[in-house]
């Protein structure tokens, strides 16, 4: 017979479902670069999105540097939409998520598009591009979304990650780089014990991914860098020797700004030094 699970197991339980719905609210909001394909038209090539978000009715919009079709608003589109954010890290290249949307797409008319400025229903991320010339905005009827980070592809059910839009999740907006930056801020053999205590189970967490490597180069070697925060946790990359791991290390309780994450992650590295 399965015991029940611990305090420690349902606490990263709910850090890592929470982590993976921030990915998803952060993506949906305007955080990240979105390429779009229409897969009726030109299901082999994308088209690079200038600017995505959420409307206070929880409609997806994205804005695309195209011309109007002669009647945008009369041709709805079976549509993909694939939105890539990368860790804010400056030393190297790293895809901390990527939300990967399926559904339909339709485009609003120049007069649509023209009220609903007026109106202020479109997200701020469209507003400031909406009146550049030839602009595009559709809305994204979402059939299905998936995200796709260290720990694989989850779908997720739309319940609830359209819903109460100007709800922010930690990182709130603006704040994702002084957030990395905190972490950034501790020593490297600091981060880098962190991450063998979460590998070896002294500190609550899991590890995402063990992938080898062969021979990396010398500038990441042994390095460990700051993929994601978010209000449970915090995911760090280190560079091995022969394997590159990532790990996410859970704080006690979610944090709601930045003194919040400061104190938890000096309450981790204090775990690993005990």
């Amino acid at each position: 017979m399965t015991p029940p699970p611990g305090p420690a197991t349902l606490q990263i339980e709910q850090a890592l479902a929470s982590r993976t719905r921030t990915a998803a609210r952060r993506a949906l909001t305007g955080a990240g670069a979105a390429t779009f394909t229409a897969l009726d038209t030109e299901p082999g090539h994308g088209h690079d999105v200038i600017a995505h978000g959420l409307t206070d009715r929880g409609d997806f919009l994205m804005a695309l540097a195209r011309p109007h079709p002669a009647h945008p608003a009369t041709r709805p589109t079976r549509a993909r939409c694939d939105i890539r954010r990368e860790a804010a890290e400056p030393r190297v290249r790293i895809t901390a998520a990527t939300v990967h949307l399926l559904g339909t797409v339709e485009w609003l008319t120049e007069t649509a598009r023209t009220t609903q400025l007026h109106e202020k229903a479109l997200p701020e991320t469209i507003t400031t591009v909406a009146e550049i010339p030839d602009i595009m905005i559709g809305t994204l009827q979402i059939d299905r979304l998936i995200v796709h980070d260290s720990s694989g592809a989850v779908p997720l059910p739309l319940d609830g990650l359209l819903d109460d839009p100007a709800t922010e999740t930690f990182p709130h907006r603006g704040d994702a780089l002084a957030a990395h930056e905190i972490v950034a801020a501790h020593p490297a053999t600091a981060l880098a014990d962190l991450c063998t205590a979460v590998k070896d189970g002294h500190v609550v967490g899991r590890q995402l991914s063990e992938r080898p490597h062969h021979q990396p180069c010398r500038h990441i070697r042994g390095k460990t860098f700051c993929v994601d925060t978010d209000a449970g946790g915090v995911t760090l990359m280190h560079i091995g020797e022969r394997t590159t791991d990532v790990v996410y290390a859970a704080f006690r309780s979610p944090v709601r700004d930045l003194t919040g994450l400061r104190v938890e992650l000096d309450h981790l590295i204090g775990l690993t030094r005990n």
